[in-house]
C-alpha cells in the first residue's frame, strides 16, 4: 500500500501546475502528457482485472493482449477525451488499485496461482510489482517532460 500511495503521489506531483494546453505537448516518444496519463489509467485497469481474476480463481477469463497493439488502441480511444476526463480516469484507476491492495491479506497477496498470461504461477503481489514498475517508468518520462518545460506550481498547490 505504501509503495502504491507513493507512486500515486509522484504522478500527482508531476501533474500539479501543468497548464491545460501543455497536456497536449509530446512528453514521451510520440505520446502527449494526456496520452501518458490515459495509458497509465488503462494499463492499471488491465492489471487490476488480472489481480481480481487471480483472487477469484478465474485467471483464464483475463484477456491476453498484444501489448503494442493494445497500447495503440487505448491511445486512439482516449484521443478525444478531455484532460479532465483523462485525469478522472487515472484517479479512478488509482482508487481501484488502492482498494484492491487494501482488501487482500498478506497470504492472498503473495499466494501464486496459475495464469495464462505468464509462464508460471503468479501472485497479486507480482502484478502489483509490475504496476509499480510501469508507473515508475512513466514517472521518469513525465519528470523529464516537466523539467524541460519548467512548469510553475501554483502557490496554493504547494
Amino acid at each position: 500500500m505504501v509503495r502504491i500511495e507513493a507512486a500515486a503521489a509522484e504522478v500527482g506531483g508531476l501533474l500539479v501546475g501543468v497548464p491545460e494546453d501543455a497536456w497536449l505537448d509530446v512528453a514521451e516518444g510520440s505520446w502527449t502528457a494526456k496520452d501518458v496519463v490515459g495509458h497509465l489509467a488503462a494499463w492499471s485497469d488491465l492489471l487490476m482485472d488480472g489481480v481480481e481474476a487471480l483472487v477469484q480463481n478465474r485467471a483464464d477469463d483475463v484477456q491476453i493482449v498484444d501489448i503494442d497493439a493494445w497500447n495503440a488502441d487505448q491511445i486512439a480511444a482516449l484521443r478525444d477525451w478531455t484532460v479532465a476526463q483523462v485525469r478522472s480516469a487515472w484517479e479512478e484507476a488509482l482508487t481501484r488499485a488502492l482498494c484492491l491492495a487494501s482488501q487482500l491479506s498478506p497470504d492472498e497477496m503473495s499466494r501464486p496461482r496459475p495464469a495464462p498470461w505468464t509462464e508460471g504461477p503468479t501472485s497479486p503481489s507480482d502484478v502489483f510489482d509490475l504496476w509499480l514498475l510501469h508507473v515508475e517508468q512513466h514517472c521518469a518520462g513525465l519528470a523529464a517532460w516537466q523539467a524541460r518545460n519548467r512548469f510553475v506550481v501554483p502557490a496554493s498547490a504547494g
